[in-house]
C-alpha cells in the first residue's frame, strides 16, 4: 500500500511537468491554446523553475484538500477524477463550438430552422435509396448493411458492400 501511494504522489509531482513536455514535444503551432500558457505567469514565452514549481505547488494544494500537507489515495483518486471532467467539459465545448460553426451557414451567430434541420435532412436524402421522399424500413436495413460493410473495409476486413445490398429494388418494403 505504501509503494501504491508513493507512486500516486510521483504522478502528482510529475503532472504540471507533463504539461510542459507536450508543450515542448510539440512540432508546429499548436491546435488550441498551449499548455504553457498556464505555466509561463511572466508571459515571457518560456516556464522558468520557480513558475513550474509555483504550478506544482498550486495543484498539489488544490488536491490537498484536508490541508495536511500530504496526498491521500481518495485525495490523488479526487482530483484525478476533478481534472478529467474538466477536461472532458473543455472538449465537448470546443466540439458543440466547431458542430455550431460547421451548422451556421451564413455566419450570422445563430440557427435557422433550415441550418438547424441540414444534417437531419441529409441523413434522410441518404436513407431514401430510391428517391421517392419516403423512407422504408428495407431501406434502413439497406443502408445499415452497407454501412456495416463500409466498416469492415476500414478495418482490413471484407471489402465491398455486404451480400444482397446491390439487390435493392426502388419501392420494395413499402409500407412495411
Amino acid at each position: 500500500m505504501k509503494l501504491k501511494t508513493a507512486l500516486i504522489a510521483g504522478a502528482a509531482a510529475i503532472l504540471p511537468m507533463s504539461a510542459l513536455t507536450y508543450a515542448v514535444a510539440q512540432d508546429g503551432p499548436p491546435r488550441r491554446p498551449s499548455p504553457m500558457a498556464d505555466l509561463d505567469t511572466d508571459q515571457n514565452g518560456s516556464v522558468s523553475r520557480e513558475e513550474a514549481d509555483a504550478a506544482n505547488n498550486t495543484r498539489f494544494a488544490q488536491a490537498d484538500t484536508n490541508g495536511d500537507g500530504f496526498l491521500s489515495q481518495d485525495e490523488m483518486l479526487a482530483h484525478h477524477e476533478q481534472r478529467r471532467a474538466e477536461r472532458q467539459a473543455q472538449r465537448r465545448s470546443r466540439a458543440a463550438d466547431r458542430g455550431f460553426q460547421r451548422l451556421d451557414q451564413d455566419g450570422d451567430g445563430q440557427l435557422s430552422p433550415e441550418e438547424f434541420a441540414r444534417p437531419a435532412n441529409r441523413m434522410f436524402n441518404r436513407a431514401d435509396l430510391d428517391e421517392n421522399g419516403v423512407v422504408t424500413e428495407t431501406e434502413l436495413q439497406t443502408l445499415r448493411e452497407l454501412r456495416k460493410g463500409q466498416r469492415r473495409g476500414r478495418r482490413g476486413g471484407r471489402r465491398g458492400p455486404p451480400p444482397g445490398a446491390g439487390d435493392f429494388q426502388p419501392g420494395e418494403g413499402r409500407g412495411s
